[in-house]
């Protein structure tokens, strides 16, 4: 058989939709457990997909007749099991608690032992079904071989691109479900004929803009972070970063740096800081002084307190420059990160 247009381009899609999964799935499994579980994401593909590939052996001579139509079921039960594991994950967090300033090891039940299990039973089932999409195609259209890797390669490359795009635009859950209405316009392709296959993708896209203005599948109180306490919320391709209503910053609900207000400013309140005890070794101050990691402005403030006269931030998450700091929260900081003196 030979692979014509529409095949290639709805494998594209699935490719697409399969990998701006896998690269969410390590997003949301930072943000609502520890940034170790992002690791989990990635076998829990490459168990997927692999999965898949078994079951076209086992099952090849199952498999002969009506090839597209399978594809096209494979790919509207990726899109399922994508909704099912988001709302799986976002109900069920694995919450381990650590004391924080202790050496106490984290407690691990047997309770969370089974959230575990069935975190990644649940998590991979979608991966089997993309990975069938293109385990059907490359085993029935041999001829074209190169022509659908090609497709497979492109539409996981566009995806590497688009998803931390998608991530800032969409936040994380809205990433996956515009995934899912990826796949189901992939379906559609495969399916050639009927109008209802559409159905699926208008109401899948409308399920998106709804979640997206009001979140109905959103990151629930994890880590201890009560999400009634949020006034913000924003997402890129390594973190997502939230402002709860003490003014705390915290990266993926565990890195916290609070904002600072600028009119808080007294001379020499660095002293009692044992964080900016490089300011106290030198006298008199330091002309310049560089910060990495300035976050919501402590040492920038404290630089400032000690007489410095040029201060250089270099910040590696733009969410806390660009949309907190010199954004929604310009004015609480007072415009600390808009003083003639600090550049960040």
């Amino acid at each position: 058989m030979r692979a014509d247009r529409r095949l290639l381009a709805g494998v594209f899609l699935v490719c697409f939709a399969n990998l701006q999964l896998e690269v969410v799935v390590t997003r949301l499994f930072s943000a609502t457990m520890f940034y170790h579980f992002t690791f989990l994401a990635i076998a829990l593909a490459l168990f997927g997909v692999a999965a898949s590939g078994v079951y076209v052996f086992v099952a090849g001579d199952k498999l002969t007749t009506n090839i597209t139509d399978h594809m096209a079921r494979a790919s509207r039960r990726f899109a399922i099991f994508a909704l099912l594991a988001l709302v799986y994950a976002m109900t069920n967090p694995i919450d381990i608690i650590i004391v924080t300033g202790s050496n106490a090891v984290p407690e691990f039940t047997s309770r969370q032992m089974w959230q575990l299990i069935l975190l990644v039973g649940v998590t991979s089932i979608p991966f089997f079904y993309s990975g069938l999409v293109v385990s059907l195609a490359l085993a029935y259209f041999r001829s074209d071989t190169g022509r659908i890797y090609a497709w497979d390669l492109a539409g996981a490359a566009l995806a590497a691109v688009a998803t931390g795009l998608a991530l800032s635009v969409f936040g994380g859950p809205s990433t996956v479900l515009f995934s899912m209405v990826v796949a189901l316009v992939g379906a559609a392709l495969f399916q050639a004929r009927g109008l209802g296959r559409w159905v699926y993708v208008a109401a899948s896209a409308l399920f998106v803009l709804w979640n997206v203005t009001s979140p109905i599948v959103r990151v629930p109180t994890a880590k201890g972070v009560k999400v009634d306490t949020l006034r913000f919320e924003g997402w890129n391709s390594f973190s997502r970063v939230t402002v709860d209503d003490t003014r705390t910053i915290k990266i993926d609900a565990s890195a916290a740096t609070r904002i600072e207000d600028l009119r808080a400013l007294k001379p020499d309140m660095e002293k009692v800081e044992i964080s900016a005890l490089a300011h106290s070794m030198l006298l008199p101050p330091a002309d310049k002084v560089l910060i990495i990691g300035p976050g919501g402005g402590r040492d920038v403030l404290h630089a400032l307190a000690a007489g410095v006269k040029s201060v250089t931030g270099i910040e590696v998450n733009p969410i806390i420059i660009d949309k907190i700091m010199k954004g929604a929260y310009r004015e609480v900081s007072g415009g600390l990160y808009d003083d003639p003196r600090v550049t960040i």
